[in-house]
């Protein structure tokens, strides 16, 4: 690999583990890292546990490159992951070709016990005026389609250099491979923080709100300054 990375989040699902890294050039990368680390560690519902005291490496291992998606024209500047189900996992980024990318990664046992990836990817072309820089999932909730499949609904916020809080609904199959994403607009916010480089989700519980009373959050927008956004959420 030649370009810069600029994110990286870790995948667990079953007994396996995976990296996925973002770069300058547009795409993100899978790599397993399940050989590497199973001597150091044992993966069991989707969490780590580390057999016990072990010495450094003298020379490091190569972890194994899967696959790599194009999902951005350049640098993505953003990215979130949602693990919806033990095979299927949603990833949103954000680049400087100013759009919002969602794919859905499902995994599933081929006939000689390897696993299979499939990839679908949607984009929003310009989601913002300008890179969009950070990203946040507000919420993920379990629905059905009409068709009586399972899906999610992930609301999340996006923000970049346009000096705008975008709100959108994600929603994603789960029991179909790939499936349809479909995504819509929700909410646009001014924020007068310059160069917002990242956001955090501050929730409150008010126990007289009844169930059926819609749900507020505080959003954090933090770069040059900070801010505090009520959201619906």
């Amino acid at each position: 690999m030649t370009n810069c990375l600029t994110q990286g989040r870790f995948v667990i699902q079953g007994s396996s583990i995976t990296l996925v890294t973002a770069a300058t050039d547009g795409y993100f990368t899978l790599w397993d890292l399940t050989d590497t680390l199973k001597r150091f560690y044992t993966v069991n519902a989707s969490s780590l546990k580390a057999i016990g005291s072990f010495e450094p490496e003298t020379s490091p291992e190569d972890i194994t490159c899967e696959n790599r998606h194009d999902v951005h024209s350049n640098s993505i500047k953003a990215m979130e992951l949602v693990l919806l189900s033990d095979t299927t996992t949603m990833i949103v980024s954000g680049g400087d070709d100013n759009s919002l990318s969602i794919s859905l990664l499902g995994s599933a046992l081929n006939g000689s016990l390897e696993t299979d990836t499939h990839v679908s990817t949607i984009s929003v072309p310009d989601a913002h005026a300008a890179s969009i820089t950070a990203i946040k999932v507000l919420s993920h909730s379990p629905s059905k389609s009409k068709d009586g499949f399972d899906t999610a609904r992930i609301i999340l916020a996006s923000a970049g250099n346009d000096h705008r809080v975008k709100i959108w609904s994600i929603t994603v199959p789960v029991s179909q491979n790939p499936g349809t994403i479909e995504a819509q607009f929700l909410q646009d916010r001014y924020s007068s923080v310059a160069d917002i480089s990242s956001m955090g989700l501050v929730r409150r519980t008010n126990s007289s709100q009844s169930s059926s009373e819609e749900k507020h959050a505080t959003l954090l927008v933090g770069g040059v300054g900070i801010e505090l956004l009520k959201i619906k959420a």
